[in-house]
């Protein structure tokens, strides 16, 4: 997260009936990278069948059925191309990447899938195959998505401010920098445990920060 507004913001505890019968924008890269990187196999890697890697349709099928299940109707964001001034950022994460996948592959090889469970979150990948494979699921369900023209967060701001969207769900504090005038946090963590106390989704309003 590129920066901690906690201290700025006055969040309103909510709950998911509260949401029932409004559009919500929610940011497909982030939830991708979290099923890629949680629903892994003993090696660390993504589930998969056939060879083929399903953990990210798993993870959106459960999770937009959720949502559509308490009545939001979710607009889900894919990622356009990236800035040119994130060049450098992309770059550092492809080098970390690739040291990553050395390590994991010396684990494998020598059968050590302690470390190769640890190690493969860090080599996760949402190749473009999978973000057509997460399209096609979304038109089979009837969910709307929307590629956008750069950073997903961004143009999921400029659809709140026209009010094509209510509130676009992030646990990142650049979403308010982006200009949403609405926020939700915790929406899909809503009800779990975490650091031993129950997560509630939380509304922010851009206009009382």
């Amino acid at each position: 997260m590129g920066c901690n507004l906690r201290d700025l913001v006055v969040p309103h505890p909510i709950d998911l009936s509260d949401l029932r019968g409004e559009r919500v924008a929610v940011d497909v890269f982030l939830n991708a990278y979290q099923f890629l990187t949680s629903l892994t196999g003993p090696d660390g890697r993504p589930l998969s069948h056939d060879g083929r890697v399903t953990a990210h349709l798993y993870g959106f099928l459960d999770r937009a059925s959720s949502l559509i299940a308490h009545g939001i109707d979710p607009v889900f964001i894919f990622d356009g191309r990236p800035h040119d001034l994130k060049r450098e950022t992309l770059k550092d994460r492809r080098d970390r990447k690739n040291v990553a996948r050395r390590k994991w592959e010396a684990a494998v090889e020598v059968n050590d899938m302690a470390s190769a469970k640890k190690l493969g979150p860090q080599i996760a990948e949402y190749t473009p195959n999978m973000v057509e494979d997460t399209k096609r699921l979304f038109d089979l369900m009837g969910v709307t998505w929307v590629d956008a023209p750069m950073e997903a967060e961004g143009a999921a701001a400029v659809l709140c401010g026209r009010g094509e969207v209510s509130a676009v769900a992030s646990q990142d504090w650049d979403t308010l920098l982006y200009g949403s005038p609405t926020m939700i946090r915790n929406l899909t963590a809503h009800g779990t445990r975490k650091f031993g106390r129950v997560l509630s989704a939380e509304r922010i309003e851009l206009d009382e920060t």
